[in-house]
């Protein structure tokens, strides 16, 4: 049952009376500050009742939910093909701060590919990092983006070799969880090294201002 879209756990929880009203209330502290909820009765009819119970999925519904949760993986966890973040770290140019790998085992709104990603930390407005794509022969492709939203994530914007793609990406979220899989058509690629940039140009208002970026994985898929 939710109790609530905003809080989050953290590392804290304590379930305590607050008010004295006799009804246990929660307490947490988390990245989203500290939250009370508070523990209220209502009187309702049984059909009341009946309809705020929580609601089994459907098949389809439960499909939908793995696929957009779940990437493609294969027996070691890893999306094939895939350039992973955390494997990228070291060799990535930043116009300022940090990027290091960062284990995601703990984290369970989503699942990240190997368990890990990058994190780019330190970085303005306006600052960007650059990764370089090698496109193995002349063909169409798709880039695959999956990056991270957490409650400190900046918007971003991705370019090719100097082009953008795309909207901005919004990495903002109450919890910390995935973009999913962001698929950006390119048309006909030339065979060799790409450059693909990853910079930072807004922060959403709900967002703290610290303008992390995670990149989980990105590839490129040769279009049919």
């Amino acid at each position: 049952m939710k109790a609530d879209g905003e809080a989050g756990i953290g590392r804290q929880i304590v379930i305590k009376d607050v008010n004295g009203d006799k009804l246990p209330d929660i307490l947490t502290g988390g990245m989203v500050g500290a939250h009370v909820l508070l523990h209220r009765t209502k009187t309702v009819t049984e059909a009341e009742w009946q309809a705020a119970q929580p609601q089994p999925l459907t098949p389809n519904e439960r499909a939908a939910l793995i696929a957009k949760e779940a990437p493609p993986a294969d027996t070691t966890e890893r999306v094939p093909g895939a350039l992973e973040g955390e494997a990228l770290a070291a060799s990535i140019k930043a116009s300022a701060g940090t990027v290091k790998p960062q284990n995601m085992k703990n984290f369970s709104g989503s699942r990240w590919s190997g368990d890990a990603q990058f994190l780019w930390t330190g970085g303005k407005m306006g600052d960007q990092i650059e990764i370089t794509l090698n496109a193995p022969e002349a063909a169409a492709y798709t880039l695959e983006t999956v990056l991270t939203r957490a409650p400190d994530f900046a918007i971003v914007q991705l370019a090719l070799d100097g082009k953008d793609l795309g909207t901005p990406v919004d990495l903002y979220d109450a919890k910390v969880t995935t973009t999913g899989v962001l698929k950006q058509p390119l048309g006909q690629v030339t065979a060799g090294p790409h450059q693909l940039v990853i910079r930072i140009s807004g922060t959403n208002p709900k967002a703290k201002p610290n303008r992390y970026v995670g990149l989980d994985y990105m590839r490129l898929v040769k279009q049919n």
